[in-house]
């Protein structure tokens, strides 16, 4: 299991990797690689049953089609159906709808904070996948370490209002409260959510539905604008199963990470601003919320 979502956290990581050189005129990108091996051990292992196969399959041919005919010009309506049929396809894997993927339970109904509600955790390949494929094809990321740096810099007032609106919120309705802790299971609990959660959530509504909303409004102000309102409200509506304050709060925090996305233009401004609002509640406050 530590070999296979190993090789899929690294897949996800060597997006920001140069290709792997193969040849002189054969070249393969390392996110490419990575996931094939985290494939075939999935398989070995029984995380992945050979039923998986159809769907990831499918799910990578439509994101490259999807993002190949973009850059094509007279080809405005083939992109926007295979755009929805790939945006359909992460749904159903970030859902879990699909067949053959076998995600092990690492939290079980592990009560952490007093007061609080049990809490689970999966390693979700599926999710991951689709994270991961989203990231690499469809989102504007930092191409050097100045790059990266001027985004978060330039994201971090974002970062600290996202923060404290969401915060000062989920206080006042009595969703949570104040809970300082570090327990055994933090680092864990952090890098799963950074890799199989942040990565993923955010490719897919800040990276593909945002940037693409932005574009079909024609990449004005106020197109932006509704991209941003459209995306963060589509966010919150996942998060409904939760009850209205789930959703309120998933809704003001998007909008922060939407905000981050547009201000910056690069999609690591929206992921850390995403991770940074899930670590504090994590660390310093209820989690997952207050029972009752």
């Amino acid at each position: 299991m530590l070999i296979t979502y190993g090789l899929l956290g690294l897949a996800i990581l060597s997006v920001w990797f140069p290709d792997v050189r193969l040849s002189a005129s054969l070249r393969l990108p390392a996110w490419g690689v990575l996931l094939l091996a985290a494939i075939v051990s999935g398989l070995a292992t029984g995380i992945l049953a050979p039923l998986a196969l159809p769907s990831i399959v499918v799910f990578i041919v439509l994101a490259v089609s999807a993002q190949r005919v973009s850059r094509r010009p007279g080809a405005k309506w083939l992109s926007r159906l295979l755009l929805l049929l790939t945006m359909l396809a992460a749904l159903a894997l970030a859902l879990h709808l699909l067949p053959g993927f076998h995600n092990p339970r690492i939290i079980d109904k592990l009560v952490l904070s007093p007061g609080g509600a049990p809490f689970t955790q999966y390693l979700n390949f599926d999710k991951g996948l689709a994270g991961l494929v989203l990231l690499a094809l469809f989102c504007v990321r930092a191409q050097h370490r100045p790059e990266f740096v001027s985004a978060m810099k330039r994201a971090a007032p974002v970062m600290a209002v996202t923060l404290a609106a969401v915060v000062g919120t989920a206080l006042a309705i009595g969703f949570v409260k104040p809970d300082f802790k570090f327990p055994d299971i933090t680092l864990q609990f952090l890098l799963v959510n950074l890799l199989l959660t942040c990565v993923a959530e955010e490719a897919f509504f800040r990276g593909l539905l945002q940037g693409r909303i932005a574009a079909f409004l024609g990449n004005t102000s106020s197109g932006e604008l509704a991209a941003v309102l459209i995306a963060s409200v589509l966010f919150g509506l996942t998060h409904a199963a939760g009850g209205w304050r789930v959703t309120l709060l998933a809704t003001m925090a998007g909008l922060g990470y939407g905000v981050a996305y547009r201000y910056t233009k690069r999609i690591e401004a929206a992921i850390a601003t995403h991770f940074i609002v899930n670590a504090v509640q994590f660390l310093a406050l209820t989690y997952p919320y207050l029972r009752g």
